[in-house]
């Protein structure tokens, strides 16, 4: 839905921008004296642009006004909808629409089957979070990312040539959402606990979706026990510093 808003917002200032150069066209048009000369015809000729542009403005904001905002994970009292330390899959709370559900569950599964397949012929490497992890594939949820991402497996070839890395990760995902792939999901391999290294954070869209950072900190060490059970060493890395601090009083009110 906030995609939706964001490109109904970019076709309205199209829509504008277009009304606008048509009106500097005919102003321009009628200073050079040729007022009598700008036909109908030449007028709609010049107004395609604006006509193609409402249109798809009008199109966007009914697709937006359609789609409800994604459900507040955690409500002003304090009460989540998800638990950071309980395993859940993602749900209304933490999809923004049926389609990133609809893509989750199928990265989710491509990942458990890429897992189940995994044979190193170095020593493992398990790559375990969110979107950042993620980005060690070029991805995000499971579809080429060409911005951010960009470059980015090529550095873990170069950087990680000792190790066979496995990265399972989601965008957007929380602590919950770890849990539950790698408990139920049973998205973990098995048989590596001699010489596997697991790197893993996670827990940044927790604080972002409403979880406080002690609700957060459980989560991670509730995750931390499964991987440790999985990998001969861990590496839990610090989560990286947030700039969506204009949030927090819709959070915490």
């Amino acid at each position: 839905w906030a995609a939706d808003r964001s490109s109904a917002e970019r076709a309205d200032r199209r829509c504008w921008r277009s009304r606008i150069d048509l009106f500097v066209a005919a102003s321009a048009q009628i200073e050079r004296g040729g007022a009598k000369h700008f036909s109908a015809v030449q007028l709609m000729a010049r107004s395609r642009r604006v006509v193609v542009a409402c249109v798809v403005e009008f199109a966007l904001r009914a697709a937006a006004k359609r789609r409800p905002p994604m459900a507040p994970m955690c409500e002003p009292d304090g009460m989540c909808h998800e638990s950071a330390d309980a395993p859940s899959p993602r749900t209304v709370y933490t999809a923004k629409n049926a389609e990133q559900k609809k893509l989750w569950w199928s990265w989710h599964e491509r990942l458990a089957k890429t897992s189940a397949a995994f044979a190193p012929s170095k020593r493992p490497l398990l790559l375990l979070g969110d979107s950042i992890t993620e980005s060690w594939l070029g991805s995000s949820y499971g579809e080429p990312e060409k911005g951010r991402a960009a470059g980015v497996p090529a550095v873990l070839e170069q950087k990680f040539s000792g190790f066979s890395p496995l990265v399972l990760a989601i965008s957007g995902d929380q602590t919950q959402h770890l849990l539950y792939r790698f408990g139920p999901g049973g998205e973990l391999p098995r048989g590596l606990e001699k010489d596997a290294v697991g790197v893993l954070l996670i827990g940044t869209n927790n604080l972002g979706r409403g979880h406080l950072p002690n609700e957060t900190a459980r989560g991670v060490v509730a995750v931390v026990d499964i991987v440790r059970r999985h990998v001969k060493r861990l590496v839990v890395v610090e989560l990286l510093p947030r700039d969506d601090y204009w949030v927090l009083p819709r959070l915490c009110p």
